[in-house]
């Protein structure tokens, strides 16, 4: 039997979720901009931290295991700079990049899941 039919709304959830997912990586990609004129804030790098802690808290039981375990090794990565300045902030840039790709992905996957 489909999922789609065991439980009708989860494909809406689903969309809603992917819908935030992309304002969410907008608000992230804001906030943690690497510009040397400007660098991110303690309070930005808290701020992006809940953003990734929501994202992974979702995904996983949305059926986005691999978004929501990237979201939370990004999250993992900001509270260790806050905490012990480990691991650097290039390092934690990294992975909210690498973070950002993989949820493109998904997002991509997804819109081509509803075209076909």
């Amino acid at each position: 039997m489909i999922i789609k039919e065991l439980f009708p709304g989860l494909q809406q959830v689903r969309e809603r979720f992917l819908n935030l997912l992309s304002e969410r990586l907008a608000e992230l990609d804001t906030l943690c901009s690497d510009d040397a004129a400007d660098p991110v804030t303690p309070e930005a790098l808290r701020k992006a931290q809940d953003i990734l802690h929501k994202i992974a808290g979702t995904a996983g039981t949305l059926g986005f295991q691999s978004l929501g375990e990237a979201a939370n090794f990004s999250e993992e990565q900001i509270i260790g700079h806050l905490a012990e300045g480990k691991p650097e902030i290039q390092t934690v840039f990294r992975g909210l990049g690498a973070f950002a790709e993989h949820a493109e992905a998904v997002m991509s996957d997804a819109d081509q899941v509803r075209s076909a």
